[in-house]
């Protein structure tokens, strides 16, 4: 299982995030039909860990969440719901064995068309590559 598919369906099933977004959690955008509240992730980047004896089975992915609702406070308190969702998070996700998660929230991103002002955070994934 990917990291992505591990995430999504580890978030749409956690009650504090479930509560507030459902499964709004997309891929790189929101779809033109979308509604909000929602929350965007996309990969940032993964790095394979490598020991003295070689390959060690282990990834670190770095994901970035980007949460959108009509106003600033509806946004802080999705950001809260996946920190405390994600942070110092260790187990099963999906299919997908998280040896730790550590997030860092990351600021905002202005979206022009729309002047809707999203809250940032990232997370960074520890987790076996196979």
């Amino acid at each position: 299982m990917s990291i992505e598919k591990a995430i999504f369906s580890y978030l749409t099933n956690f009650p504090g995030v479930k509560d507030l977004i459902g499964t709004r959690l997309y891929p790189l955008e929101i779809p033109q039909t979308g509604t909000l509240p929602a929350v965007i992730y996309e990969s940032m980047g993964r790095n394979s860990i490598n020991s003295q004896s070689g390959d060690s089975n282990l990834a670190k992915s770095t994901i970035r969440f980007t949460a959108w609702a009509e106003d600033y406070d509806g946004e802080r308190v999705i950001i809260d719901a996946l920190d405390i969702a994600l942070n110092g998070y260790q187990g099963m996700m999906g299919g997908l064995y998280i040896q730790g998660c550590f997030t860092r929230q990351a600021g905002e991103d202005l979206n022009v068309p729309t002047d809707l002002i999203g809250r940032v955070i990232e997370g960074d994934f520890w987790h076996g590559k196979r």
